[in-house]
């Protein structure tokens, strides 16, 4: 549960209360596993959906060195994509068990008391690596969560989100049982928020169509 939340700056202890400068070490790789699942995903469904170049990915360092190591550069097949994705994401592990084990070794923590106290994350890329990672995020930031496409269906799932919300609030019986059932407790708003991010997409189409109908 520690471990779905997000760190930024500080965190509270769940036992003792105490406001600490870290999460636990398990935390801390959760958050740092999820980031490496999410990219190497964004950079699949991005090739899929013809949103992403081949070409302008072997623009950015990690993918041109990892390409390059496999003898793949300019290989934009499927299979050949597939694999460079694969050894980027064993590139960035290796590189975080590295870092993180010479990190911890000279904290010279032993309880998780000691974790949660230390003033920086010991669960970390090497400088070298978060480099090449920063450069990534901006590379999908630029071209594909920003990409026209993407935002047009953004814009689109945000609108209906927003139609269905001030639908259930104006008709709370339409929410299911449990969710009825928390409102006593968590106020309507809550119970209706809650509701809808449990949706699946295509049922948060199918109950906009009955909103609009």
């Amino acid at each position: 549960l520690e471990g779905l939340r997000k760190h930024n700056k500080e965190f509270r202890d769940p036992r003792s209360g105490e406001t600490c400068p870290s999460p636990s070490l398990e935390a801390q790789l959760a958050n740092v596993a999820d980031e490496i699942a999410y990219y190497s995903h964004d950079l699949e469904d991005g090739l899929r959906a013809k949103l992403l170049n081949p070409g302008q990915l072997e623009e950015l360092p990690i993918w041109y060195s990892t390409a390059e190591d496999l003898q793949l550069l300019g290989d934009h097949s499927p299979i050949g994509l597939s694999r460079v994705i694969r050894a980027i994401i064993d590139r960035e592990v290796e590189d975080v068990v590295t870092q993180s084990t010479y990190l911890i070794h000279h904290a010279k923590v032993n309880f998780v008391s000691d974790v949660r106290r230390h003033g920086s994350r010991l669960i970390q890329y090497s400088p070298e690596m978060a480099a090449m990672n920063r450069e990534m995020r901006r590379f999908l930031f630029k071209n594909l969560y920003h990409h026209p496409d993407v935002e047009a269906d953004n814009q689109a799932c945000a609108r209906s989100i927003e139609v269905v919300f001030h639908a259930l609030l104006e008709n709370p019986e339409r929410l299911s049982t449990k969710a009825r059932d928390r409102i006593a407790r968590d106020g309507l708003h809550r119970s209706v928020c809650d509701y809808i991010a449990g949706m699946t997409d295509p049922y948060l189409a199918k109950l906009r169509a009955t909103v609009d109908g």
